[in-house]
């Protein structure tokens, strides 16, 4: 759960830099559940499951996408916990660690990106 709230973080923290800031949390919520849902279509392409001959990808990923987002709410947004999140764990960073904490957020998304690419 710890690299999950730590990813959040990092999306958090790339949001906070655009126009986007008072929406910042929900942002991120959903790259977050975008990059989850594509990591697990390239797994099911890569498994042979041929879910994809009977459903789009559009469909696949819609599908995965909604429960993805639902439990997401419940474990960053609701109620505000993102904050409390970022308090407790992220507010007293030293520079090493938020090099390391965009660099792990960086690999996670070009990860993201060479799956689909293989897609």
């Amino acid at each position: 759960m710890k690299i999950y709230f730590y990813l959040f973080y990092g999306f958090y923290t790339i949001v906070q830099k655009t126009a986007y800031r008072d929406i910042a949390g929900f942002i991120a919520c959903v790259w977050l559940s975008a990059f989850i849902v594509t990591y697990v279509i390239g797994l099911i392409s890569k498994a042979n499951l041929n879910l994809l001959d009977y459903i789009s990808s559009w469909g696949l990923a819609t599908a995965l996408l909604v429960p993805i987002m639902i439990v997401n709410y419940f474990l960053i947004l609701k109620d505000g916990r993102y904050k409390v999140i970022i308090q407790h764990n992220y507010q007293n960073e030293s520079n090493a660690e938020k090099i390391i904490r965009m660099a792990v957020t960086i690999l996670f998304v070009v990860g993201a990106i060479l799956t689909l690419i293989k897609f």
